[in-house]
């Protein structure tokens, strides 16, 4: 559940959603967003590239640092 938070958070990231308004959705503080959105990208840093086509890039993350 948290692995899906976190890489939905990251699709919201992708379309130019600022970290405050990520927050807001998911009803946590900015401070949890910027955390879980390091995990990802520490996890999957080629995630955060656009693909040359723009087409949805699948995003991975470990449970283990989303954990916390």
């Amino acid at each position: 559940m948290k692995c899906r938070r976190a890489e939905r958070m990251m699709e919201l990231k992708r379309e130019g959603k600022s970290v405050k308004e990520i927050a807001r959705i998911f009803e946590v503080s900015p401070r949890t967003v910027q955390r879980w959105l390091k995990a990802v990208e520490e996890d999957s840093p080629s995630v955060i590239a656009r693909s040359v086509s723009d087409e949805a890039i699948p995003v991975q993350c470990s449970k283990r640092r989303l954990e916390r």
